[in-house]
């Protein structure tokens, strides 16, 4: 398979003791062929040290700084303007993916289904202490999307990969839909071509989920 690059949009603000392990998790995917473009959005605390640090050891790691703080969807838009990836993966400072073979089983859909613009899978919510809350999955074909999509978000955004082009082509996430940004841009992307939800669990997230997945159709645990 074609080995496209991929960019990972990872806006952060004051996550300095959160930030590694997010950062960690996308470095270890088995898809080699990626960049990790950290937003740092105006952070007071070490998080801008500790990126650097990781700059440092690898060059796939690029760094953004905002002066002042821009706000999350901004930091979100502006880190996807610079991007050079066919695909945007995204994850937030609080989160990290548990499935390694993530990107690439995500990239292979997507490359071997041109008419498919956004990809997800199943989250796993945990607390502060990592101990799993609950855990799901979303309706998995897009014609099972398309029944739910107009009701409730139906990805985890924070599990998605989506082609650029597809973004660009709408403008991008709309600054005025800060807190549903994501469900915003679904959408717009519904218009232009056709989702998938990968039925496994990619990623553990310990903070406040962005968007609403209050519907969930499969819980576990």
């Amino acid at each position: 398979m074609n080995q496209p690059l991929i960019s990972v949009i990872l806006p952060t603000f004051n996550r300095g003791e959160y930030v590694k392990k997010a950062i960690d998790s996308v470095l270890i995917q088995t898809y080699e062929n990626l960049e990790v473009i950290v937003v740092n959005d105006g952070s007071t605390d070490n998080t801008l040290e500790i990126i650097s640090e990781y700059k440092n050891k690898d060059p796939r790691i690029v760094i953004l700084n905002n002066a002042p703080n821009l706000g999350f969807v901004q930091s979100l838009n502006k880190g996807i303007e610079l991007a050079k990836g066919k695909y945007i993966a995204r994850i937030d400072d609080d989160d990290f993916w548990c499935n390694e073979k993530k990107i690439e089983k995500q990239v292979d859909l997507l490359e071997r289904n041109k008419e498919y613009v956004l990809v997800g899978g199943g989250a796993i919510k945990i607390d502060q202490e990592g101990k799993e809350i609950v855990r799901y999955l979303l309706p998995e074909k897009d014609s099972d999307i398309r029944k739910m999509i107009l009701i409730n978000n139906t990805f985890a955004h924070v599990t998605v990969l989506f082609r650029k082009d597809a973004w660009e082509k709408l403008g991008g996430y709309d600054e005025s839909f800060d807190g549903m940004e994501d469900w915003n841009l679904w959408l717009r992307m519904g218009i232009i071509g056709k989702f998938y939800n990968i039925q496994e669990f990619f990623v553990r997230y310990t903070g406040h989920q962005r968007g609403n997945l209050s519907y969930v159709e499969k819980k576990y645990g």
